[in-house]
């Protein structure tokens, strides 16, 4: 990696927006130790300076905005039930659908509950349609397929046996290469024992996906609906007591999702790093500017994620700062090679619409909400809505920490995990002793503060261009408020100072 970079902010009262930039994670120490830094106009290596721009692959680039919008078709469009019946029917046999229903989603793709015949109720996700998809969002149904797969297959596997012996050999490449691609694979010896037997609460089953055309014209995914409802859409919103807890269950659930890392090692979109190239799937997958099997570094990760949301906001020639945007980029990505470990990161995973909850006490209407306790409501986060938005990189590029989190978050985030009594899951908020403390797995945390800043920059960015693609029925609040968070985190980025 070469000699380690400083970077620290300037001081607060250079700061030109309202926004304070230290982090809200107490536990890290994020705060540098000097003021008053030179500033530096080094590259990253291996990435040049001028991104050519791509030629439009959606041809809109000059369209007016008013018919742009005009041509995006809501996402969840419900088809004739015709098509889905022959779908189940050729997928599982041995079912008669007896109803579907379309299911409200913020998500890429679109959601329907299909209630069978023998007393099952399945979700069926069909892919998106071309006109709302993102570049990076362009093959979630095989990103969820591969990765719900892969999580089972290593969770499911014994804590013993191959994984001693892969301690044992571990760093002998030797011995890694008379192993099979599939036996590396299905071996993770970072992941504890408690993780695995938690995350295989929270997967859905996968019944039956297809990455190819069918009856809807389009690949699916059929998994067994997973028990909960989104937070945003309970019938009554959580009390404060119950926020509490399932924040506390957010916390840890995104914890346990990063003991998981690559397979392969590398960097990137999970749909890249988990099976085949790509390339023998998807034409045009690598023209995207993803990889066929993922990316050597972070760094190089992190600026094709950018580039392509860059991208796709040219192609529908949206107004933002991309000179700017770029420029922090190549003047402060070098930051991201200190993250040398690929671990799993779902980016929506602690959402309000994406993560699922059971609550107990749902029916018990003479029970006050203001007085309903965690214990009496028995909340519990029961998995996820979608699990396509997966990528290996730092953790902390998940969007919640962007955003103002909470301490019973970080509580459950930096909380190790502890061998299970049961394997229900854990809903237990009492730190037992301070060795339960462990943030080891957060790398180079002098300069997580910058890497969040250029975090929150993608994210904003994103938040942006994602209402021109698939706007909604408040739309242009949305994108307001979008903007104002990319103004205000492009002006905390011109504040960094970085020493070479």
């Amino acid at each position: 990696m070469g000699q380690r970079s400083r970077v620290e902010l300037a001081p607060p009262n250079a700061n030109p927006c309202s926004v304070d930039a230290t982090l809200r994670y107490p536990f890290m120490s994020l705060h540098p130790s000097e003021a008053g830094l030179s500033q530096s106009k080094s590259r990253v290596a291996g990435l040049s300076c001028l991104t050519k721009r791509r030629t439009s692959r959606r041809q809109t680039s000059s369209v007016a905005r008013t018919n742009i919008l005009s041509s995006v078709t809501p996402m969840n469009r419900p088809p004739s039930p015709e098509p889905i019946h022959a779908l189940i029917r050729n997928a599982i046999p041995n079912v008669v659908v007896e109803s579907v229903s379309t299911l409200t989603t913020s998500q890429s793709q679109r959601v329907f509950s299909v209630k069978v015949s023998d007393g099952r109720t399945l979700s069926l996700r069909l892919a998106p349609l071309a006109s709302g998809s993102l570049r990076y969002e362009q093959w979630p149904l095989l990103s969820e397929a591969r990765l719900t797969r892969w999580i089972f297959r290593v969770s499911a596997e014994p804590s013993s046996g191959k994984r001693d012996e892969y301690r044992q050999h571990g760093t002998d490449k030797s011995y890694r290469n008379k192993r099979s691609p599939e036996e590396n694979q299905g071996t993770n010896p970072e992941i504890s024992p408690s993780a695995k037997r938690r995350m295989l609460n929270y997967l859905p089953n996968l019944v039956a996906h297809s990455s190819l055309p069918t009856e809807m014209g389009l690949g699916f995914n059929i998994f067994e609906q997973t028990e909960g409802t989104p937070i945003s859409s309970l019938p009554r919103p959580l009390t404060t007591a119950e926020r509490d807890l399932v924040e506390f269950q957010k916390g840890r659930l995104m914890r346990y999702i990063s003991e998981f890392t690559s397979p392969n090692g590398k960097f990137g979109l999970a749909v890249a790093t988990l099976g085949p190239s790509m390339s023998t799937e998807f034409h045009g997958t690598q023209q995207a500017g993803f990889g066929s099997d993922g990316m050597t570094t972070w760094a190089e990760a992190f600026h094709s994620l950018l580039e392509a949301i860059l991208r796709d906001a040219e192609d529908l020639s949206v107004t933002i700062s991309y000179a700017t945007i770029r420029g922090h980029f190549y003047r402060l990505g070098h930051i991201l090679d200190a993250v040398t470990v690929p671990r799993l990161v779902v980016l929506d995973a602690a959402e309000d619409g994406n993560v699922l909850v059971s609550r107990s006490s749902d029916e018990r209407d003479h029970v006050s909400s203001s007085t309903t306790t965690a214990s009496e409501s028995q909340i519990t986060v029961t998995g996820l809505c979608d699990w396509s938005k997966s990528i290996f990189g730092d953790p902390l590029f998940a969007t919640v920490f962007v955003q103002d989190t909470i301490p019973e978050f970080i509580r459950g985030f930096r909380k190790a995990p502890t061998p299970p009594a049961s394997p229900s899951h854990d809903t237990s908020t009492t730190d037992s002793s301070a060795a339960s403390v462990d943030i080891s797995f957060i790398e180079d945390k002098d300069n997580a503060q910058v890497r969040l800043l250029l975090y929150e920059c993608y994210h904003a960015t994103a938040a942006v261009v994602r209402q021109f693609y698939r706007p909604g029925i408040d739309r242009s609040e949305q994108e307001i408020a979008a903007r104002r968070r990319l103004t205000t985190v492009l002006a905390r980025l011109d504040t960094v100072r970085v020493e070479r």
